[in-house]
């Protein structure tokens, strides 16, 4: 049976190879490229899904995990960002033609080559971390423990976090939107230790940061009273990272949150809405193995 809704599935790939040597005019040895490739993925969507599998039932769950498998079978970079960009366009062609309702190729957009694995912490130097400003009640401490604590526990970027503004915060529900460099927006829920951090600072310590001509609508202000920059809140972590010996980068926290979900066994799509990424989620890059 396998067989031959394998056969069947391929059918579409043949339509499609007919397309492009017809309409493209691409080169025998090109086709076969294509049909080496794609017949390769029909086989895999065919073992995974079973019988009944269709090209009209395919889910962006269903493309990661064939890049996963990709990544896992031991290819070189050259072969996987070939056998990826092959397959973005075939689903480019059943979506024109009406077989996928959505242009599932954008979701490959990202996944043309393995990259360099993402850097994050270990939970015992994030921990650490994120008690370096210390308990002290003077503003700085306040306002950093805020920085490090919203940073770990929402995994937005900085230029996200130093565009937040008062109105942004709901302490009451430990809510806080944010807007993206594109203007989207999305409400996502803080920790208690990052509720309770940005509380301190709010009643607290923002007070003593502001001057006669400080915006009054930003929430993290540097000592000038204006609004923190990246350039900022970069050597704010750097200085804290450094007296612990630990290194980082600027996405850090980012990384880390993905990696603590993962591990929790969250579903990529639910991970992408919190971080406000649309691209593609390589499960694989945050693995400890």
């Amino acid at each position: 049976m396998n067989c031959y809704k394998e056969r069947a599935v391929k059918e579409e790939i043949r339509n499609f190879l007919d397309y492009l040597r017809q309409r493209r005019g691409y080169s025998e040895r090109t086709i076969e490229s294509y049909w080496n490739d794609l017949s390769q993925a029909a086989s895999f969507f065919v073992r995974q899904k079973g019988a009944g599998f269709k090209w009209a039932n395919l889910t962006p769950q269903d493309l990661e995990d064939y890049v996963s498998h990709l990544r896992g079978r031991g290819y070189s970079i050259s072969s996987i960002s070939r056998k990826i960009s092959s397959f973005r366009s075939f689903l480019h062609y059943l979506y024109r033609e009406g077989v996928i309702a959505q242009d599932y190729g954008e979701l490959l957009a990202g996944a043309k080559a393995p990259k360099r694995p993402p850097k994050f912490l270990p939970d015992e130097d994030l921990a650490r971390l994120l008690e370096a400003p210390g308990a002290q009640s003077d503003p700085r401490a306040l306002r950093d423990k805020a920085i490090l604590e919203v940073l770990s526990s929402t995994g937005m970027k900085i230029l996200e976090l130093v565009s937040l503004n008062l109105d942004d915060v709901d302490l009451a529900s430990g809510a806080i939107r944010i807007v993206s460099g594109k203007g989207k927006e999305r409400i996502v829920s803080l920790s208690e230790q990052a509720r309770e951090a940005l509380k301190a600072y709010i009643e607290q310590g923002r007070i003593h940061f502001l001057k006669p001509n400080s915006p009054a609508d930003a929430l993290f202000l540097n000592a000038k009273g204006q609004r923190l920059s990246r350039q900022g809140v970069w050597v704010i972590v750097k200085q804290y990272a450094k007296a612990l010996g630990i290194n980082v980068s600027p996405k850090v926290f980012r990384h880390s949150l993905i990696h603590k979900k993962l591990k929790e066994k969250a579903k990529p799509e639910d991970l992408k809405k919190l971080l406000g990424y649309s691209g593609y989620l390589d499960k694989t890059l945050y693995s400890e193995e």
